[in-house]
């Protein structure tokens, strides 16, 4: 019978030591949870919550709370003009002393217009985030599409028009057309 007792107590003990890591597990999750339940929407942004990864709420610039865990918040600059550059990409960005550094990509510039001849076009399509839960949700590489429908769009209308359209005259037409 004594033999009994001593297993017990040395069970109580055993139990007693891992219950302390247990704690500072549970601490730390605590803590994390607390720290991951707010976050701050910068004045340009927007912020898309999800529960659960379904939509549930569009919030504007502030601090806000959320539920760690269970909703996530995805911010989206909707105040910014983006750019996207076709036959070209800025290297370096320039200064008031010195001017931007540039890298020609000539595959993306070359287009056949109608009287088959060459020309060497490049252009940048600049576009605002209008709907931050469209821009999320509607498509999964959204600057890819604009990149290919931006692409896509001027070989068309470039294809259709005179080379001295496109290097003199028709440049105004067909950046509408566009």
């Amino acid at each position: 019978m004594e033999t009994e007792r001593n297993y017990f107590i040395v069970s109580i003990k055993n139990h007693s030591v891992t219950a302390y890591p247990l704690n500072f597990l549970i601490l730390f999750i605590v803590v994390i949870a607390l720290f991951s339940s707010f976050y701050t929407v910068e004045k340009n942004e927007n912020a898309v919550i999800t529960t659960l990864g379904k939509y549930e709420k569009t919030v504007g610039p502030g601090v806000h709370g959320k539920i760690p865990f269970i909703q996530k918040s995805d911010c989206i600059d909707v105040t910014s003009i983006r750019r996207e550059e076709f036959g070209f990409r800025t290297s370096q960005e320039g200064s008031q002393d010195q001017g931007a550094i540039y890298t020609d990509v000539i595959e993306e510039s070359s287009m056949l217009t109608g009287d088959d001849t060459i020309a060497v076009i490049d252009y940048v399509v600049q576009y605002q985030v209008q709907d931050p839960v469209k821009w999320l949700f509607n498509a999964q590489q959204p600057e890819l599409i604009i990149r290919n429908l931006s692409m896509s769009s001027t070989r068309l209308v470039i294809g259709y028009s005179n080379f001295d359209d496109v290097a003199t005259s028709g440049k105004e037409k067909i950046q509408l057309d566009i």
